[in-house]
């Protein structure tokens, strides 16, 4: 559905700026203009280290590749930057540097996504690409992609955002400006290409106000799609399994609307949604049994806190604890595993904040398998 807000998007790409981001009012999107210049297609931006920080890069993930459990964060970036994607490793806490930047191949990175391999997948919103890096790249100072790929004559890609791996390997995409979700199966990621999604789901009442920020699959293999049905909420929608391997548009089998704006979500091991009350400076869970049929339920437990700026993603690790990204000031928070039992304002286990971080706008996170 178009906007006056989208139109005066499509607007400025003609002009002699391009605008970075463009984002809802309702959701306090923050659009920045760059220079056409600065923002070729596919051109990649290389990143010089100081020997001290190469070091620190060669000590903290060795020549065996990143260690399990380290977090990367795509940051938008401002300012005139093409943004990057920092690495952390789970356990660091306070201002501290990233152990890896990424630049190559990066231009306005949104949505993170490791697949089975290791390997990290970014979706690049301005160009409307998604690119690998191989679990082997990540081991070095400045890696580069290795796949990439792009929108084609059929438009697989309109401003991808959220990313998220299927059990057998496919990728879904979600492609916020266009309003719509592609797949790309787990062949066609092979190579660099332009490839015909196998899959697109175009769910108007879904949409009708914004396209899709997040995706995620839960522990039995659904994926689920957030969206906004309306101005003043936003909703995550089922598509199972079964409906997702055959041939066309799959079928929604429920839509949970918990009664206010959101980014991206996540669920735990238990298959229990959790989301991020993106307007509310909450982060909320909803568990299995509520997910069954569609409505609003209420939060079995719901975790507040000044702490919470404007959250915007979330991630379990390998331990059970929740990690969120915070937009509004920049950070990271991690909640344990037995802080989240109960709803309350608990201190979190560890911060990732500061100068030092590299955290420049970030969008979305991901967490190592």
């Amino acid at each position: 559905m178009s906007t006056s807000c989208e139109s005066r998007h499509y607007a400025s790409l003609t002009g002699h700026g391009l605008v970075r981001e463009w984002r809802q009012v309702r959701k306090v999107r923050r659009v920045c203009l760059f220079g056409s210049a600065a923002l070729a297609a596919g051109a990649l931006v290389s990143t010089t280290l100081a020997p001290a920080a190469a070091a620190r890069i060669a000590i903290a993930r060795g020549a065996a590749g990143p260690a399990p459990g380290s977090i990367f964060v795509a940051n938008d970036g401002s300012g005139g930057s093409r943004g990057s994607v920092t690495g952390y490793a789970v356990r660091h806490s306070g201002n501290v540097h990233p152990v890896l930047t990424i630049s190559r191949g990066v231009n306005v990175p949104e949505g993170l996504a490791f697949d089975a391999s290791g390997d990290l997948w970014v979706a690049n919103s301005i160009p409307n690409t998604v690119v690998e890096y191989k679990k082997s790249e990540l081991a070095k100072v400045s890696p580069a992609p290795s796949v990439i790929i792009s929108s084609g004559p059929d438009v697989g890609l309109d401003m991808p955002a959220g990313l998220a791996f299927d059990s057998s390997g496919n990728l879904w995409v979600g492609n916020r400006r266009g309003d719509f979700v592609s797949e790309y199966t787990k062949t066609e990621l092979s190579k660099s290409g332009s490839p015909v999604p196998r899959v697109t789901i175009t769910n108007a009442s879904l949409f009708q106000v914004a396209g899709p920020y997040g995706l995620g699959v839960d522990p039995s293999g659904d994926l689920w799609v957030e969206g906004s049905p309306s101005t003043s909420t936003d909703a995550v929608c089922e598509y199972p399994k079964a409906e997702l391997a055959k041939p066309g548009p799959p079928a929604p089998r429920a839509t949970i609307s918990p009664g206010y704006q959101l980014w991206d979500f996540t669920f735990d091991s238990s298959g229990n949604l959790w989301v991020p009350e993106y307007s509310g400076i909450a982060v909320a869970e909803y568990t299995k049994a509520e997910l069954t049929k569609s409505g609003s339920p209420p939060p079995h437990v719901t975790i507040r806190g000044s702490v919470l700026s404007t959250p915007q993603g979330l991630a379990f690790d390998s331990s059970g604890d929740l990690w969120v990204l915070n937009n509004g000031d920049q950070a990271l928070v991690e909640y344990t595993k037995a802080e989240l039992a109960k709803s309350g304002s608990p201190t979190p286990a560890s911060t990732i904040k500061g100068a030092a971080t590299g955290l420049n706008n970030p969008s979305y996170f991901a967490i190592e398998p």
